[in-house]
């Protein structure tokens, strides 16, 4: 939970409240970079020495996420991914490798997104080469067997159609898929469809792995407590890995399309979910400090602008959030919350409001605060080992330096209330805004229409198809 909601908010901006710091942050204070370098083969190798603490996390990243999914089969690369952790590889079975990893105390754990997935095994420092040849095997030579595909793709379509009963998955894939547009990369969950799911067979895994998994896809960051020849030490155990696969390009970047307001129906239910925002930018944004800044400032910190007005001064949720996505191409921004049923048109009305008053840029104060909060988030992350692995991992696999946030540290120190004002207008634009409510229609249609910057009305299901 902390580790997702330091990153989230670091980078792409989860809708978790964050306290005001408690001290005032030095703005002097710079991370340490990881260093990094390629093998032979083309695997990058980058390692971030932290030796507090006897641990060491062995982060594999594959340039290999929901963004390549063939369009008739989407989560075909989140079902390789799990297939690594789950379907065994080379010597080990799905039972041996759990005795592996209880042998050397470790935690194995898989994570995709649209840039890539992300494998990690953390350890103790004196199993570092153990763990290394087990992560080589995963990485290099899965199994992908028949009856474990069919076991766990069992496994990830049942957890899937419990996560598709929640109105905040609803209200994500919904807005996602309408502001994306059908066919495009993002449109879709990395988790896919329980349709594509079951068309997915072992052929299919195994084609995928075979065109996207290879050393030039891969980057494998150590960060922790590894050895000084470690680099050294992870050619050695990579040498053998052999494939054509080379990085997809980004996806194109989603037209932006005609501001409207979709209504998911949820018969008898006592709130709504709110989504509104449009396509946003890419993680290799010239704004991406601003960025940081702007979005602390709207709704990424309990001080807020969005949630101020919506928990504190209306009561009308118990927290109201912003974020952007930030892909290899232009993702997404929006601004949400969980409303009472009987106030989801005001709601949506102040929120709006904020939206068009953000363009104005952030006061003094709020600049202060903003950088403040964002430094000292910093500071916590890169002083806890599994926190600052994830956060080098989600920014490699976006195609960013190693020592991105040196140089987005400089930049934020160098914003004032002129530049920032600036950036807020490449950012939001009012009049592309998606508005997608997930709640009960009858009680919330009448009062959204009557909203004045609602021109266009239309409903779509739980899935994103249109309905009358």
């Amino acid at each position: 939970m902390k580790v997702a909601l330091f990153l989230s908010v670091l980078f792409c901006g989860n809708a978790t409240a964050m306290p005001q710091p408690k001290i005032e942050s030095q703005t002097r204070w710079r991370p340490m970079a990881a260093v990094s370098q390629r093998t032979a083969n083309g695997l990058r190798v980058a390692v971030l020495r932290q030796t507090d603490l006897p641990i060491v996390h062995l982060v594999g990243l594959v340039t290999a996420g929901s963004d390549c999914d063939p369009e008739d089969k989407p989560g075909l690369a989140n079902a390789v991914a799990e297939m690594l952790e789950e379907g065994g590889a080379a010597s080990y079975t799905r039972s041996t490798l759990t005795e592996a990893l209880a042998d050397l105390g470790g935690d194995l754990d898989v994570e995709v997104d649209q840039n890539g997935v992300r494998l990690t095994l953390s350890t103790t420092a004196r199993h570092f080469d153990r763990a290394l040849e087990l992560m080589a095997a995963l990485m290099t030579r899965p199994r992908f067997e028949g009856e474990e595909w069919t076991r766990e793709r069992e496994a990830l379509i049942s957890e899937l159609l419990k996560e598709r009963a929640e109105p905040e998955r609803i209200a994500d894939e919904v807005f996602d898929r309408v502001i994306f547009g059908d066919g495009h990369p993002y449109a879709h969950s990395p988790d896919g469809t329980e349709a594509g799911l079951r068309a997915i067979n072992v052929a299919d895994l195994r084609a995928f792995y075979s065109t996207h998994y290879g050393p030039r896809t891969t980057t494998l960051l150590l960060v922790g407590d590894a050895p000084r020849d470690a680099a050294l030490r992870v050619e050695r155990a990579f040498a053998d890995w052999k494939s054509n696969a080379v990085p997809a390009a980004p996806p194109r970047a989603a037209t932006p399309g005609a501001a409207r307001l979709v209504i998911v129906d949820r018969p008898g239910a006592t709130q709504s979910e709110l989504r509104i925002g449009h396509v946003g930018v890419a993680s290799s944004t010239s704004d991406y400090a601003a960025l940081q800044l702007l979005k602390t400032v709207l709704g990424g910190s309990f001080t807020s602008r969005l949630n101020q007005n919506l928990r504190e001064r209306h009561g009308y949720t118990y927290g109201a959030h912003a974020r952007f996505k930030l892909f290899r191409a232009p993702g997404s921004f929006d601004a949400s919350a969980a409303v009472r049923t009987d106030v989801t048109a005001p709601a949506v009305r102040e929120i709006l409001s904020e939206l068009e008053g953000i363009l104005k840029g952030p006061t003094r104060e709020e600049l202060r605060k903003g950088r403040s909060l964002l430094i000292d988030q910093l500071v916590e992350t890169f002083g806890h080992g599994l926190l600052s692995a994830q956060f080098l991992g989600k920014l490699l696999l976006a195609d960013l330096p190693v020592d991105h946030w040196q140089k987005a540290l400089d930049d934020l120190d160098a914003l004032d209330v002129a530049k920032t004002t600036l950036s807020a207008q490449r950012l939001f634009f009012p009049d592309r805004l998606v508005i997608v409510v997930v709640g009960d229609r009858k009680k919330i249609e009448k009062s959204l229409r009557a909203l004045p910057m609602v021109k266009t009305v239309e409903f779509r299901d739980a899935n994103g198809e249109l309905t009358r």
